[in-house]
């Protein structure tokens, strides 16, 4: 009887650590840069500048939460990070749709670093745009650096023009194709409490 008793103690234990492990804190990143900054990009004082990248999005991973962005400068200045729904997946984003924007601003601290910030969940079509947009800014390098390494030439976006008191998503329209880089700028999905297989 009390083999019978401590057997079964063992298995419903056993149990509840297996629980425990498949439900462990994990997440999912978009993005295109392998970490390594490969340089900024310069713009006017009193201008504004918007830089960021296009992403396909993957099955399952459809509900960004945070924005990661590795700073190259600008501390003390505000800038909005947004991400902009692509409800077809076209890469076009014409028909884009803000989804959340948060405005943050870099310490001295984030220099060099990448820093991950939460926005309220938002659940994206078949791609979105995920960037970061400086109004009305110091000048000088962007804040935020582009990876040259990956050599893909299609789906990273920049811009840099006379200060014109726009919204983020009718900048984010406004982007043009950056020729020969990615920014090093992330989307984040948790999937926390997810039981993995």
């Amino acid at each position: 009887m009390k083999r019978k008793s401590i057997r079964m103690q063992l298995c419903v234990l056993a149990g509840t650590l297996l629980f425990t492990a498949a439900a462990s804190t994990s997440a999912f990143v978009y993005q295109h840069d392998n970490g390594t900054p490969g340089g900024p990009a310069g713009y006017s004082p009193g201008n504004d500048a918007i830089v960021g990248n296009w992403f396909a999005t993957q099955a399952g991973f459809n509900n960004i939460t945070g924005i990661t962005v590795y700073w190259g400068g600008l501390s003390g200045a505000p800038v909005t990070l947004g991400v902009v729904d692509d409800p077809n997946g076209d890469g076009n984003l014409a028909d884009g749709t803000l989804l959340q924007s948060v405005t943050v601003t870099p310490g001295l601290g984030d220099i060099g670093n990448f820093v991950t910030y939460g926005i309220t969940p938002a659940a994206v079509g078949l791609g979105f745009f995920v960037g970061a947009y400086i109004d009305n800014g110091p000048g000088g390098g962007t804040p935020i650096f582009f990876d040259t390494s990956t050599g893909n030439f299609a789906l990273g976006y920049s811009r840099g023009f006379q200060d014109q008191g726009t919204t983020f998503l009718s900048i984010a329209q406004a982007a043009v194709a950056f020729p020969d880089a990615y920014w090093m700028v992330r989307a984040n999905v948790d999937v926390a409490g997810v039981p993995e297989p």
